[in-house]
């Protein structure tokens, strides 16, 4: 029997193949078959090997996609990813780090449905168990809302304030649901729960670069964008009214 799709999780992934293996593991098990992961990895990857083998070890779940390519930010990645025809079949978009690992079975239900009882369009989130309900470090976003930005993630950015973007936009456009019970932690060197490596360093370097990036688009173009998920949420709205029996 075909699922449908209902979830596509976008997970750019750098140097870290043991790291995304239990991000995955956490992610299909305690997620329903229409939950399916786009994995995006680097051509200049130091662990392009073990990619490879967890590439093999996932295959017959038949619910992880692989993209790999010229080097990408988390930013790029996840932008190149959601622009993909495939993922256009999916009504929902989540962005989670390969340092997330999902801990509450049904996650993904749980937060679909709060953004289906905010009217359709909208963010959701659950306790990343480190920044709490103070920003969505793995939110789970209608696809419509991607769709009228031509982003998911703030362009300009490499890894940084791409939540407090999201953050923002659902803020002001009325559309930011917290789910508390749902946990998917964040295991981050910032929370004392990892090492600092490579990786982090590289997005850290960044850190000024993004923060421009974001506050520039906070003072010129922020409120421009809350309008058109204001207008999405709108036409879903009257959709909705008009396909009432």
């Amino acid at each position: 029997m075909n699922v449908p799709e209902r979830i596509l999780v976008i997970t750019p992934s750098r140097g870290r193949a043991d790291r995304l293996a239990d991000m995955i593991t956490g992610t299909l098990r305690t997620s329903g078959p229409g939950t399916h992961i786009a994995v995006g990895v680097d051509d200049d990857d130091p662990d392009l090997a073990g990619y490879g083998e967890l590439r093999e070890a996932v295959r017959r779940t038949g619910r992880v996609f692989w993209h790999r390519g010229p080097r990408r930010s988390l930013g790029g990645w996840t932008n190149h990813i959601a622009a993909w025809p495939r993922a256009a079949r999916y009504p929902y978009l989540a962005s989670l780090g390969d340092d997330h690992v999902p801990q509450a079975d049904g996650w993904d239900e749980a937060l679909t449905a709060a953004i289906e009882s905010a009217g359709g369009t909208g963010i959701a989130y659950g306790d990343d168990k480190h920044q709490h309900e103070n920003l969505p470090t793995a939110p789970v976003i209608s696809s419509d809302i991607p769709r009228v930005l031509g982003w998911m993630v703030l362009p300009g950015v490499v890894s940084k304030f791409c939540d407090n973007a999201w953050r923002d936009i659902a803020d002001l456009a009325g559309c930011r649901a917290y789910v508390p019970q749902v946990i998917i932690e964040h295991v981050h060197p910032d929370a004392g729960k990892a090492a600092l490596d490579d990786t982090y360093r590289d997005g850290n370097a960044h850190w000024a670069r993004d923060e421009a990036a974001y506050l520039a688009w906070a003072q010129n173009q922020r409120d421009l964008d809350a309008q058109a998920v204001r207008n999405a949420r709108r036409l879903r709205a009257m959709a909705r009214v008009a396909a009432a029996p």
